[in-house]
């Protein structure tokens, strides 16, 4: 990443204002002090937003990478994550809010301790963040702080985000927003502007999601990031709170970011030639199956025992486990693993719709 700063010049003037400083005040000297520090970290960027904002989709996609951070419908972000620069099979760092000395977990061992249940609940409120470690070469710049949604179904994790936040303070804010902004999430606006953490200077909001927006549209007469400046433009226009907060909102495609990141030859081919297609057939060539299948025939589709084998191999869990996280009877799960029993739609609504 290029320099465009003279760090070590900042810092020779940085230095020579702090011998200027009379010893008295040494709370100020201690302040410049800890700015020179920080001139050689990495910059905290936090992205923070509601659940199914493509907050890690967007973080994958500024890393270049696919599977960095879990993606998905369910709620797959734990708690509160600080991506830094290293090896990615280190282990995972758990830091606690009691000060109890930090544990240490193997990435495919993670996941499972995570599965809130009674006998952890204990264990998993008292944690404060995890440190996890990729080699993006971007992250020996910016260390991206990834947050669990401020609507999270565990409140805790909600509230974790809010506390380890207003502590840490980060260098940059990225707020996500998609078509709607809720209540709960301004509220978190006003409470970080009200105490400086949060200005035009190092935040900016981003729309996501316009992709969705564009294809609501049934004539399609404006593209999709037409529509999502649009939006954007009339969310500052109509809220003088986010206009005080953020420099600006930008819209976005963060899956279509993702896939720009991390296109390959094959892919690239494959777009060519459809760009070489009559533009008349391109509405055709571009509908997918979804478009005539609702979910529930999609699971059924594509076979239940593999998104179920699917889903359970994302977690790291085995039957019991699984079982236990999710609800599901153990005799259902081994039945329709097996294939002797079909899943109900009232199954599937409870137990899989925006998990498998």
């Amino acid at each position: 990443m290029e320099n465009r700063y003279n760090i070590e010049g900042i810092e020779i003037g940085l230095e020579e204002i702090v011998r200027l400083i009379p010893n008295d005040l040494y709370a100020l000297k201690e302040s410049i002090r800890q700015s020179i520090r920080k001139l050689h970290e990495p910059m905290q960027l936090a992205i923070i937003g509601k659940i199914s904002t493509s907050k890690s989709t967007l973080v994958n996609a500024i890393l270049g990478k696919d599977e960095v951070m879990a993606t998905g419908q369910m709620e797959v972000t734990y708690n509160v994550g600080w991506l830094k620069y290293g090896t990615p099979n280190n282990d995972i760092i758990i830091h606690h809010k009691d000060g109890s000395p930090d544990t240490h977990k193997h990435p495919e061992e993670f996941m499972s301790w995570t599965v809130d249940s009674e006998a952890k609940r204990e264990l998993l409120n008292n944690v404060s963040y995890i440190e996890t470690f990729d080699d993006a070469e971007i992250l020996r710049e910016i260390n991206i702080i990834d947050t669990p949604g401020l609507d999270a179904y565990r409140k805790k994790d909600s509230q974790n985000t809010l506390d380890f936040l207003k502590k840490v303070r980060p260098d940059a804010v990225i707020m996500l927003f998609t078509n709607s902004i809720a209540e709960n999430t301004l509220e978190v606006v006003k409470d970080f502007n009200s105490g400086g953490n949060f200005n035009p200077l190092n935040a900016i909001g981003v729309l996501s999601k316009i992709d969705l927006l564009w294809m609501q549209d049934d004539e399609r007469e404006k593209t999709a990031l037409q529509i999502g400046q649009r939006m954007a433009s009339n969310k500052l226009k109509n809220m003088p709170l986010l206009r005080k907060t953020l420099f600006n909102i930008y819209p976005i495609s963060s899956l279509l970011f993702l896939k720009a990141s991390t296109l390959n030859e094959k892919e690239f081919s494959l777009i060519k030639r459809l760009a070489e297609n009559d533009l008349d057939m391109l509405p055709c060539l571009t509908l997918s199956a979804d478009d005539f299948i609702d979910e529930y025939t999609r699971f059924n589709l594509d076979g239940q025992v593999q998104r179920i084998s699917a889903y359970r191999s994302r977690l790291k869990m085995k039957k019991k486990p699984f079982c236990k996280y999710t609800g599901i009877p153990l005799t259902s799960l081994r039945e329709w693993e097996k294939g002797n029993k079909t899943v109900s739609y009232k199954c599937w609504e409870k137990y899989f719709k925006g998990r498998a």
